[in-house]
């Protein structure tokens, strides 16, 4: 079983502020509403080879990501893993301390699951796919935009990723020392 960090979840009060704060290198994509999601949201490559993308999401309407912007406020919303076992990916991160959330019951048909941990500000997206992942050597430093109990957790358990709390309201993420520091 192999779990990969695909994208980095975060939720933003403006796409064009986060998109302008990013260095040069950078790659945002066209700016896509999505209506079922109450979103508009923009993914940002980068030009380090296997690094995961960036997604900024912007609630526009009711949907989950307001609801989750008015209880939590800007900043990580979800780290995005694909994994070519989705079954056993799951047993993995549960014998972790990671719980199923509630709206996976729903997605879990279509190869989705979206973990959580109590006090842990941001969930885990779980893709299956169907060919087999690659395992990549990128290291990622996620700096928190609240303290989060225990969130080193998941260092251990998602290859490519390191998460460490932080009291500070900006996001940092380190991509192969290349670092970008975002105030949703």
């Amino acid at each position: 079983m192999i779990i990969k960090l695909d994208h980095i979840a975060i939720l933003t009060t403006s796409l064009e502020q986060c998109i302008d704060q990013l260095p040069i290198g950078f790659d945002p994509q066209e700016i896509e509403e999505q209506p079922a999601e109450g979103t508009r949201e923009q993914y940002v490559f980068t030009q380090v080879e296997d690094s995961p993308t960036l997604l900024f999401l912007e609630p526009i309407q009711p949907g989950p990501y307001q609801t989750a912007m008015e209880k939590r406020g800007p900043g990580l919303h979800h780290l995005g893993c694909t994994t070519n076992s989705l079954d056993e990916a799951i047993g993995h991160l549960s014998n972790a301390g990671l719980l199923l959330h509630p709206i996976s019951l729903k997605t879990y048909a279509e190869g989705v699951v979206w973990l959580c941990r109590p006090g842990v500000p941001y969930l885990i997206e779980l893709v299956a796919i169907q060919n087999e992942v690659r395992q990549s050597q990128v290291e990622v430093l996620v700096e928190l935009p609240k303290a989060a109990t225990a969130a080193e957790c998941f260092s251990q358990h998602i290859p490519d990723v390191l998460i460490r709390s932080s009291d500070k309201k900006t996001i940092e993420v380190s991509v192969k020392g290349q670092l970008i520091s975002i105030r949703p």
